[in-house]
């Protein structure tokens, strides 16, 4: 299995995105065009109903978000919101 964790320091620089705790990677109906793998810290994921903001699940080092806008190419609309709840590092695809 491949550890995203595992990255070495120049391939970190130069593919991976350092977030601080708070900072909005996409939100609920933006076009989305990319995926993201969490190389270290959490992210954040929920939904809003009526200015309510819905937990949908918490990710972390090694998994997946946003798998759904590159599955095609059609255009897709991010059913949810996504923000780090920690400092984070993403690699975005």
């Amino acid at each position: 299995m491949f550890n995203l964790q595992e990255l070495t320091a120049d391939v970190r620089k130069e593919l991976c995105r350092n977030l601080s705790a708070g900072d909005k990677l996409f939100k609920q109906g933006d076009h989305g065009k990319t995926m993201y793998f969490v190389v270290d810290g959490y992210v954040k994921i929920f939904y809003e109903v009526k200015g309510i903001e819905r937990p949908v699940a918490i990710v972390g080092p090694s998994e997946i978000i946003g798998e759904k806008a590159i599955l095609d190419d059609a255009p897709y609309i991010r059913s949810f919101s996504a923000t780090t709840k920690t400092d984070a590092t993403l690699l975005e695809v």
